[in-house]
């Protein structure tokens, strides 16, 4: 059972790894390499517990998105 744990929790990391975002982020890189891993799930608490700006940019830095636009770009799916 564990061997097939590990074999899948690689597996995982590996396919995160194919991308920079997720692999760059600091949620990503505590739980590799955690400073007290007893304390890894309130860490991590206390990183989602950001304001609105703050993930904003985040996302901004990370995700490579064109914000600039008009309404004429928008189309309406019905």
């Amino acid at each position: 059972m564990v061997k097939e744990r590990t074999f899948f929790l690689d597996l995982f990391l590996k396919q995160c790894c194919q991308h920079q975002y997720l692999v760059q982020s600091p949620e990503f890189q505590l739980f590799l390499r955690p400073t007290e891993p007893a304390k890894l799930e309130a860490d991590l608490k206390k990183m989602f517990a950001k304001k609105t700006q703050e993930q904003l940019a985040i996302y901004r830095k990370t995700v490579p998105i064109n914000e600039n636009y008009s309404d004429n770009d928008v189309k309406v799916f019905e």
